[in-house]
């Protein structure tokens, strides 16, 4: 795992030497799936995931000087019943090495 984390903070701290100004990258949502002619699963934003490195469902991270703070919402006690349990905002963090970690300011769905 130790591998994974580097990794990120790799790509963070290449990315802190070319801007100096903060990048903010939306994971992106679900689509319909009633739709016929969508026949694959949610797949986040490339962006996002080269440097948050987890697939998640409307999440945000703001990129500054190296730094990764994660921006999402807890899940629901309904997603848990629908869907299962689910590691919790504070876990997510921990895994992909972020800084700090918030509820999401806004609520994005498309």
């Amino acid at each position: 795992m130790s591998s994974f984390i580097d990794t990120l903070k790799d790509r963070r701290q290449r990315l802190a030497k070319l801007v100096d100004f903060p990048a903010v990258l939306w994971s992106g949502g679900n689509s319909s799936r009633n739709f016929p002619a969508n026949v694959f699963p949610f797949r986040s934003s490339s962006h996002f995931l080269y440097f948050a490195g987890l697939p998640l469902v409307n999440a945000a991270i703001r990129l500054e000087a190296g730094k990764l703070t994660l921006f999402m919402d807890e899940a629901t006690p309904a997603s848990a019943l629908w869907h299962g349990a689910a590691p919790t905002r504070a876990e997510i963090a921990t895994t992909i090495a972020a800084d700090a970690a918030y509820p999401c300011p806004i609520s994005i769905t498309i």
